[in-house]
């Protein structure tokens, strides 16, 4: 039987498929761990707060911070009481919490200053910027970048 140009492409291409086709059954496990294996998995359903910014630290706890009046309260009824803010004067809800991945538990944080949001030097930028985000770069320099597309 002669085998024309044809038949020779579509036998060379179609016997990779079929190998594939054959060991796959066998061999899924091996191709999972080949791609990473990795799923991802819902730990907790709601921490409370809204990720504005979030940190994973070196010792598998995640820092996360929210900005205004959060879904989780202050442990023991404590609040902020501030008689100079002009949104919110007493606030008793957590803007930032804890989150433990080894044991899977949140914790929250009361922040008493307003460390990412006034950070910004009003007479320097040429358009204020908005939910700062501070990084630290390799060589120890740090870059801020703002979240409103302005090129400051």
């Amino acid at each position: 039987m002669e085998k024309t140009l044809p038949t020779v492409l579509l036998s060379f291409l179609l016997r990779p498929l079929l190998i594939i086709v054959v060991l796959l059954p066998c061999c899924r496990n091996i191709l999972t761990f080949a791609a990473g294996g990795g799923k991802w998995d819902l730990l907790l359903s709601n921490i409370g707060i809204s990720a504005m910014h979030m940190q994973l630290l070196n010792n598998d706890k995640v820092v996360i911070f929210d900005f205004g009046p959060s879904n989780i309260s202050l442990p023991n009824g404590k609040c902020r009481n501030d008689s100079n803010d002009l949104a919110l004067k007493i606030d008793c809800t957590a803007h930032s919490v804890e989150y433990n991945v080894a044991d899977n538990v949140v914790r929250t944080l009361m922040v008493l200053t307003n460390t990412w949001c006034s950070s910004e030097n009003n007479d320097v930028l040429t358009q204020r910027r908005w939910y700062a985000t501070n990084h630290l770069l390799p060589d120890g320099r740090q870059i801020i970048i703002g979240g409103r597309g302005q090129f400051n």
